[in-house]
């Protein structure tokens, strides 16, 4: 769930607005600006909170220094917003968890994002565990506006079980809260999750996908889900239901 700083929690933070941090792990921390990860290695944070401000635009961000053979690992961590900073200075492109092009292993359990114009972006080998995204921001006019996703992945294979992803339905605010877009897309599987909002519920442009047990929220703007672009397939689609408890069908 959403954690608040207690006591017993170490605070970080650095007068350009970004935090740099290497390999280690990390256990109780409040990062009280946004968070570069720097080095290849391993990166374990438990119980820590991530705080997105005007100054850094995001909560964690990491790149190709990191190399492939690179793992992190998020568990019982908030990833939000600074109360107080502009929202507007979470412009486009800009989330709780920013993967600047570079597949690597992602995992993520229990935690709680929100604040942010995207959830995760994401890449590589991404696991999503028993996740709650919500109160994404939106913000700004054309072409200066956010465009959000919950998740957002490129390439590489997702697994989301468990999990609430919720955004917003507004018109060109709103992406797809579940977007798939590139052709090194893998095997997707989305079970047991709450999937409400944006411009499709499902946007799959890529992907071998594995959709099961899943209810779906009441908005959107297009459809619930679209899978009409470039080359995705449906391996399954079962057990899904809208919010009132009837069968959503598949593509």
């Amino acid at each position: 769930g959403h954690l608040t700083p207690q006591g017993s929690m170490s605070t970080q933070s650095d007068a350009s607005g970004v935090i740099t941090r290497g390999p280690g792990t990390y256990d109780g921390v409040y990062f009280q600006d946004g968070l570069y990860l720097s080095g290849a290695g391993t990166y374990v944070f438990t119980d820590c909170i991530f705080e997105g401000t005007a100054d850094s635009w995001l909560c964690v961000a990491y790149d190709a220094n990191l190399g492939t053979g690179s793992s992190l690992l998020f568990e019982d961590c908030t990833f939000r917003w600074r109360d107080g900073d502009d929202p507007a200075d979470s412009q486009t492109g800009n989330g709780s968890i920013v993967n600047l092009g570079i597949s690597l292993t992602l995992t993520l359990r229990r935690c709680d994002l929100s604040g942010m114009a995207i959830g995760v972006q994401a890449a590589g080998t991404v696991t999503i565990e028993d996740c709650v995204i919500h109160d994404l921001v939106y913000w700004g006019t054309f072409p200066d506006n956010t465009h959000g996703e919950a998740i957002a992945c490129y390439q590489g294979t997702l697994s989301v079980t468990g999990s609430y992803l919720g955004m917003h339905a507004v018109s060109g605010m709103s992406t797809a809260c579940l977007f798939f877009q590139g052709a090194d897309i893998n095997a997707v599987t989305v079970s047991g999750c709450y999937i409400d909002g944006g411009g499709y519920q499902y946007y799959a442009q890529g992907g071998d996908h594995a959709v099961t047990n899943n209810v779906f929220g009441p908005n959107y703007l297009f459809g619930r889900h679209s899978f009409a672009e470039g080359s995705p397939t449906v391996v399954s689609w079962t057990g899904n239901v809208d919010h009132l408890g009837n069968p959503v069908t598949g593509p």
